[in-house]
């Protein structure tokens, strides 16, 4: 090989070894800069797909909403038929029935043994009582008419779980409606009535649910804000579980100060009860209406008696 051809085949591997540099190079700035700008360019994709999720979900969340403020209003505003309903002359009253347990086990005056209300229904039954809702009561105050037969309001205080147990069954038995005040925070717990109880019972149309506040306090002894904290948050409560507008407040222990029943108003209830003997009537004030308490061994004869008995004086 002569000194020429050495020299081109040097200049060849030469030549060969710069191209493999440049490749390397090429490689090395390349490798990055795509990768910064495949990454740029799915970050400017990434919000348009979070900004897709986010509208999903207000959509749904919107959707549920609306469906949830429908459900309200439909329960808020569903029609009693009154079309068979009497004016009254004088001033229209109900005669509101207290009970808290319905159970065999009698520990106090406030425990009534299941065959007895059995017998109570019975004789309200037969004595052409039409028992009656909140609502109901609420439109007899206010519009001054009834429905054609005798008309009773039966209340049960506390949530109790015997209520479930005991009582329900007799009233879906005699086809009857009922209203149980129940302490918001003591649902779920031992001896009181769950959630599932109470949407089964709601669901039944024999069933109204209202309010005895959140703790079952005194409101005699509450500030004005704790109460109207007592007031709203239960209301709320059941508000939200049962898709209604809780209307009615029942007071613990039948207890109430000066303001309690302008803060029950505040808080959007157009009923209070008390413990107060005698029968409820928009004379004595819409939220503070009279009941009467229902005591252990009472018979049916002695409820319908004691019926007559408040109605006459």
């Amino acid at each position: 090989m002569n000194r020429k051809e050495k020299w081109q085949q040097q200049r060849k591997a030469a030549n060969f070894k710069l191209s493999l540099i440049m490749i390397l190079l090429i490689i090395i700035v390349l490798a990055p800069l795509s990768y910064f700008v495949l990454t740029g360019l799915n970050k400017t994709q990434e919000p348009k797909k979070e900004v897709a999720t986010v509208s999903k979900q207000e959509t749904k969340g919107s959707t549920q909403s609306s469906s949830k403020s429908q459900a309200t209003e439909q329960t808020t505003n569903s029609k009693i038929d009154t079309s068979k309903w009497i004016s009254v002359q004088e001033e229209a009253w109900v005669p509101t029935l207290m009970y808290h347990h319905i159970t065999p086990e009698i520990t106090d005056s406030n425990c009534l043994a299941p065959e007895d209300f059995e017998l109570q229904l019975d004789a309200l039954k037969k004595a052409d009582y039409t028992t009656v809702s909140p609502e109901e009561v609420y439109l007899i105050l206010t519009e001054n008419k009834k429905p054609i037969q005798k008309v009773v309001c039966l209340t049960f205080d506390d949530g109790f779980d015997d209520f479930y147990k005991n009582a329900y069954p007799l009233l879906k038995k005699y086809n009857m409606k009922a209203t149980s005040f129940v302490v918001t925070s003591f649902l779920n717990k031992i001896s009181y009535l769950t959630d599932q109880q109470v949407l089964e019972m709601k669901k039944s149309g024999l069933v109204s649910f209202q309010s005895h506040t959140v703790s079952h306090q005194s409101m005699e002894s509450l500030s004005a804000q704790d109460q109207l904290e007592q007031l709203q948050a239960s209301k709320k409560h059941l508000d939200d579980l049962l898709q209604q507008d809780t209307l009615a407040i029942c007071y613990p222990s039948g207890k109430f100060a000066d303001n309690t029943a302008e803060l029950a108003t505040q808080a959007g209830y157009k009923l209070g009860f008390t413990t107060q003997p005698g029968f409820a009537a928009k004379s004595d004030g819409l939220l503070t209406l009279s009941r009467i308490r229902i005591s252990s061994n009472m018979t049916g004869n002695e409820v319908l008696n004691t019926l007559k008995a408040a109605a006459n004086h």
